[in-house]
């Protein structure tokens, strides 16, 4: 009785590395490749081999490795492009501001050396407006005598309208213990300066 005996297969077992997807022979058990362990072998051709690692397969402290050199990097570009950046020069509109600023400050001082000793306790310059700031003793006085209150108040206006091209102040007003008691403002087309009392 003669017995058949199958044909020896001609395909060979092979491993396949599940970390990196290198082709290692039966006999291995770690990957030549990457050195990680194998699992069983596969037979025939029918197996495919895994494919290698992506990127978020990495570890976690590798992951963060990454992230941490990026961060430091787009630091280190963002600095240098601040430091070699060009500083725009200062337009001529800020350099006028500062000389207008300047001129209100000079006007302001003049007007307290000036009158100081006449019971001027402040003088400030903030935009058109120059407020002056009198006693109440002198306050009351101007107020009573209209005529050499109206004639002062005229006199600081004059003052002020010679610096008006360069300081742009063109009214003053009066003020005592805090509050505005008086206003005198130059018309510019009639050339005049009229003076409002508050209290009247």
């Amino acid at each position: 009785m003669s017995q058949i005996v199958p044909p020896a297969s001609t395909e060979t077992s092979r491993r396949f590395c599940g970390s990196c997807g290198a082709e290692n022979p039966a006999a291995n058990s770690f990957c030549a490749s990457c050195g990680k362990p194998l699992g069983e072998a596969v037979q025939g051709q029918s197996a495919t081999p895994t494919r290698g690692r992506k990127r978020s397969d990495l570890p976690p402290w590798q992951r963060a490795f990454c992230l941490v050199c990026l961060s430091v990097a787009g630091w280190l570009l963002f600095t240098t492009m601040q430091k070699t950046a060009p500083h725009p020069a200062p337009s001529h509109s800020s350099a006028a501001n500062a000389e207008k600023l300047a001129s209100e400050r000079r006007l302001a001082q003049i007007m307290y050396e000036k009158f100081h000793d006449s019971g001027v306790e402040k003088v400030e310059v903030d935009g058109p407006i120059m407020s002056v700031h009198v006693t109440p003793e002198v306050y009351r006085a101007m107020f009573a005598d209209r005529v050499e209150g109206n004639r002062i108040m005229r006199g600081w206006q004059t003052l002020i309208a010679q610096n008006y091209g360069t300081t742009g102040v063109g009214a003053v007003w009066l003020y005592s213990d805090g509050h505005k008691m008086a206003e005198a403002d130059l018309h510019i087309w009639s050339g005049e300066i009229k003076v409002k009392w508050l209290d009247d």
